[in-house]
């Protein structure tokens, strides 16, 4: 993953659990998948940090009483994976828009 511009989630509300208070700043960068990114917390970096009490720019995403935050910017990111060509050679491809798939940890 390559991140031009982190994502930005803005803490509506305490979030004890994670460590959280209404009006801190997460950074996004690699989402990993089921609620987990890593991200920025106040100056620390996590490999894994639990962002699934956010609720996206459109509003889908968590629900009820557990959303506790909404992503104010996505970010700018690009998603590359290695992969192995028939020939044996290994190239490197821009997954937005491949027509294939299983490149990812669960594939």
């Amino acid at each position: 993953m390559v991140t031009f511009r982190p994502g930005v989630i803005h803490v509506d509300r305490d979030i004890p659990e994670s460590g959280l208070k209404r009006g801190d700043t997460v950074l996004t960068y690699t989402y990993l998948g089921e609620g987990f990114s890593q991200a920025w917390v106040n100056g620390q970096f996590y490999d894994d940090f639990n962002i699934s009490f956010a609720k996206w720019p459109d509003g889908s995403g968590c629900g009820g009483a557990r959303c506790g935050a909404t992503y104010v910017d996505l970010g700018k990111k690009a998603w590359w994976a290695e992969v192995k060509l028939k020939s044996g050679a290994m190239r490197w491809v821009n997954m937005e828009g491949a027509s294939f798939d299983g490149v990812d940890l669960l594939a």
